[in-house]
């Protein structure tokens, strides 16, 4: 058996794209697994956004030692570590930006630490669609 996972689209246009990803783990976890594909989205420029900003994130996080939410390049980059129950607002920084590392894909993916039977997660992201 696997992790039952499940990721819904609550908006999704050329400026910003919300999504909520849930999951039920029968123990096993997440390892970087991609739940935001950048490629896939037209920005405002009606082409693939060069990034993607995190304008918001909540979550909910009960038997995971934590969640990690990620940029991926070639070493990760660290979005948001999800512990318990939170909430971080970056509308007023203009949002998290993406680094933009070496080797960058900008691709949101996700990793879950100290996965028990039972274990689950509720995040919901809000994320801006940076132009060039």
């Amino acid at each position: 058996m696997v992790d039952t996972v499940t990721t819904r689209v609550l908006r999704s246009d050329s400026t910003g794209y919300t999504i909520r990803l849930l999951n039920h783990s029968d123990g096993s976890g997440e390892s970087a697994v991609k739940k935001v594909d950048r490629s896939t989205l037209t920005g405002p420029s009606h082409v693939e956004p060069y990034g993607l900003d995190v304008v918001s994130i909540r979550w909910a996080v009960e038997g995971f030692s934590y969640v990690l939410v990620l940029w991926d390049a070639a070493t990760d980059d660290e979005c948001a570590i999800c512990i318990n129950n939170g909430y971080e607002n970056y509308s007023d920084v203009g949002g998290d930006r993406d680094p933009r590392s070496t080797t960058n894909v900008g691709d949101i993916l996700v990793t879950t630490s100290g996965a028990i039977s039972g274990a689950a997660y509720d995040i919901t992201l809000r994320l801006r669609l940076r132009g060039n």
